[in-house]
């Protein structure tokens, strides 16, 4: 949930090489598996808080990080937002 700001949320499930991006202010539950990203849009920051149904496990961690701009990700961030301040 965003609770400062405004933020758009993208989404890729590679299972299905599907994207999503919502301009629209929802609750946002990410199943498992559907890679994610957000940035700040219409501010200069965006605050989301996070509730994991898991406790985090450094040691075997289900969770895998790509660079925003990844080539894995068909997922294409609007020129108009100013991405990493």
């Amino acid at each position: 949930m965003c609770v400062s700001g405004k933020a758009l949320v993208g989404l890729y499930d590679s299972r299905k090489e599907e994207t999503l991006a919502n301009y629209n202010p929802i609750l946002l539950q990410i199943p498992p598996l559907i890679s994610h990203g957000f940035t700040a849009i219409d501010c200069e920051k965006a605050a989301i808080l996070n509730i994991p149904d898991k406790l985090y496990k450094h040691k075997h961690t289900d969770e895998y990080r790509l660079s925003w701009n990844s080539k894995d990700i068909p997922f294409k961030w609007s020129d108009s937002i100013k991405i990493g301040g």
